[in-house]
């Protein structure tokens, strides 16, 4: 595979050397076309720097207050890049910021079933983002793979809802991965075999199948080993699709 099959460019931006521009780790990114915004994980803030690389401000702050958050995860700016999303799981908060930093609103997550940790915030079309949800680590009713809201932060609907049974919990690393190419939208589970197309409108259906064959992971295996190290003989660990190809990456006979 030649790398101009799936990259048309790469572009270097070297970020501004300043104490007030250091992060130490980012739990998630968003890269618009003026914006590039970080979560940094090991400070506990969202920074906002230019395509540049030069640092504009904080977004937020760390706290319990109004338009505070506790563990930003999960970030996203609109395609207009006139607004910043975060999710905080941890205190079941939704935030809207303006890109100057300012709240515009806050909402608490309850739409959605609790012990759902967000993995990742993203728009599907100008108006509307979903929120990719882990999993539940143990039975819940009212679980959706995706949660679809509005700018306004009002859930519009539950995507992929998932009936409260013996497979909901089958997955010892149970986060999902949602890809965007540039014809379409994709979403995956860990130990679910079928990759479903997203549609803007936020339609679901399913175009691949993935097949684990002999020796994959059984319902007996996610019960008894809760160490994310240990996989089964044969395991799909992630689906990425880029460019005209589906990337599939896994183990056989470990």
């Amino acid at each position: 595979m030649k790398l101009s099959d799936v990259v048309k460019d790469v572009e270097l931006v070297p970020f501004e050397i300043s104490k007030e521009a250091y992060f130490s780790g980012f739990n998630s990114y968003a890269v618009g076309k003026k914006f590039i915004l970080i979560a940094d994980g090991g400070r506990n803030r969202v920074v906002l720097f230019n395509r540049s690389g030069k640092f504009i401000r904080e977004i937020g702050r760390k706290g319990k207050g109004p338009g505070e958050f506790n563990d930003p995860r999960s970030v996203a700016m609109d395609p207009q890049e006139e607004y910043v999303f975060m999710a905080d799981w941890t205190i079941g908060r939704l935030l809207k910021y303006t890109i100057d930093g300012k709240l515009v609103k806050s909402v608490s997550t309850a739409a959605i079933p609790r012990w759902c940790a967000i993995d990742d915030i993203r728009f599907i079309n100008d108006d509307c983002f979903v929120l990719v949800l882990h999993r539940p680590v143990r039975p819940v009713d009212g679980y959706s793979s995706l949660a679809l809201f509005n700018k306004n932060l009002e859930l519009v609907q539950k995507i992929l809802p998932r009936a409260n049974d013996e497979n909901l919990c089958f997955c010892v690393n149970p986060n999902g991965v949602f890809g965007s190419s540039e014809s379409r939208m994709t979403f995956w589970e860990p130990l679910l075999d079928t990759l479903y197309t997203i549609t803007p409108e936020g339609k679901s259906f399913p175009t691949h199948q993935i097949g684990f064959s002999k020796g994959g992971p059984t319902r007996e295996f996610a019960k008894n080993n809760f160490n994310p190290n240990l996989s089964a003989e044969n395991v799909v660990k992630s689906i990425l699709e880029f460019g005209g190809y589906i990337q599939i990456r896994g183990e056989s006979k470990r």
